[in-house]
């Protein structure tokens, strides 16, 4: 099993092509302590262009994506400086932040290979697909993948059987083609300069945050219910 991430050694050493499209954007990850509990919720903010989410860790800690083409900006702050400046750019609405790890950045693209199984191997999680990080799915999809190999693989005698490996990309060909899609999409929508467009983006999510009944549907199509 490969699940070595975006720059995956399995997938290399299988020959097995992939389609790579830059976002020209690093995303900037670090994990913060912060002042106020947040609930479980994830949040997200957008900033011409950039974007950041604050997503829920164990106990008051969160785990930040910064999606943006200047990368340097954040990484070249000391510890307190970043946190201070992702706690003000989220309007404090969890207070105070301290900073847990070091902030790091990897370059986004949305890599598609043209297969995730060889001869007795599959891909899973970030070697088999990639998405940007704008709608925090990318873990999910590498769940959902694990999870259905992992049921495949309890009923075969042959765990490195070809026809059951192949039944495993079919069955996650359709979730991950969409999400990717998806993500692509919004993507290409939060950073289009058309007339209007903003106001009609931010609208609908306004609207869409209202409806607590639509928001469970797209949590649970997120995670693969």
């Amino acid at each position: 099993m490969g699940g070595d991430g975006a720059n995956s050694w399995v997938r290399g050493q299988l020959g097995l092509q992939a389609s790579v499209k830059p976002y020209g954007q690093s995303g900037v990850v670090a994990n913060f302590s912060c002042e106020q509990p947040h609930q479980g919720v994830a949040r997200q903010w957008f900033f011409g262009d950039s974007i950041l989410a604050w997503l829920p860790m164990a106990g008051n800690r969160i785990s930040m994506v910064w999606s943006t083409p200047d990368p340097q900006s954040l990484l070249q702050l000391s510890n307190e400086e970043l946190a201070a400046r992702v706690a003000e750019a989220g309007g404090r609405q969890l207070g105070a932040f301290a900073t847990l790890t070091p902030a790091a950045a990897f370059p986004l693209r949305l890599i598609q290979p043209e297969a995730v199984v060889s001869e007795r191997v599959a891909l899973i999680g970030d070697a088999a697909h990639t998405v940007h990080p704008l709608a925090g799915q990318g873990v999910n999809l590498g769940f959902q993948d694990a999870a259905q190999l992992a049921a495949l693989l309890g009923a075969a005698p042959d765990c490195g059987d070809w026809m059951l490996l192949r039944r495993y990309q079919r069955q996650r060909r359709e979730a991950v083609a969409a999400m990717q899609l998806g993500c692509d999409g919004l993507y290409r929508l939060f950073h289009a300069k058309l007339p209007g467009l903003p106001w009609l983006r931010n609208t609908g999510l306004s609207l869409t945050n209202c409806l607590t009944p639509l928001k469970r549907q797209f949590a649970r199509q997120a995670i693969g219910y």
